[in-house]
């Protein structure tokens, strides 16, 4: 694993029930998997008309594509993320999918240690920024009895919160 210094050489390793187990830079990843998008990104506990929301301009390699080079086993229904601290976020896997979901390592044309310390960090459409993983060092694909509960909703103890958009104060919406 390269230094949050030399982001570009930082290693991910991808396994799991897949048929293609690999490791590679964020270099070789974003040679053909990469994309840029604006996208909203807003902190967990906003309040209706709360300032900690924005757009960021982020580039990163597509989830969806790294998922295409493992070739997970149809049974898999879980996508699990490791920083190199040992923290992790378990996710269900169509949910990552359906989603624009990035391994970002440039927010508003800086790398995201920039604004954001680490070398890259996981971001998700329409999902709360507590989901937002650093530092990614393993992307695990797995087929769980119980997969974990889909973000935004009671079940995962955050419903309604940080989806952008969604709020509405006096005299209409925001």
């Amino acid at each position: 694993m390269a230094s949050i210094e030399n982001p570009g050489l930082w290693e991910v390793a991808v396994s799991g029930n897949v048929d293609n187990a690999f490791s590679a830079t964020m270099d070789e990843l974003a040679e053909e998997g990469s994309a840029q998008l604006v996208m909203g990104c807003t902190c967990a506990g906003n309040p209706v008309d709360g300032a900690a929301s924005g757009n960021a301009d982020v580039l990163g390699v597509r989830i969806a594509y790294i998922a295409a080079l493992a070739q997970p086993s149809d049974s898999v229904n879980t996508i699990v993320f490791t920083s190199d601290d040992g923290s992790s976020v378990a996710l269900p896997f169509n949910y990552v999918l359906q989603r624009f979901s990035l391994l970002a390592y440039s927010v508003n044309g800086e790398p995201v240690g920039n604004s954001m310390g680490g070398s890259n960090q996981l971001w998700m459409g329409s999902t709360a920024a507590n989901y937002y993983l650093k530092n990614v060092v393993e992307i695990s694909f797995e087929e769980r009895q119980t997969p974990p509960p889909t973000p935004g909703t009671a079940e995962a103890g955050d419903a309604y919160e940080n989806v952008p958009n969604i709020s509405i104060g006096e005299g209409g919406a925001l």
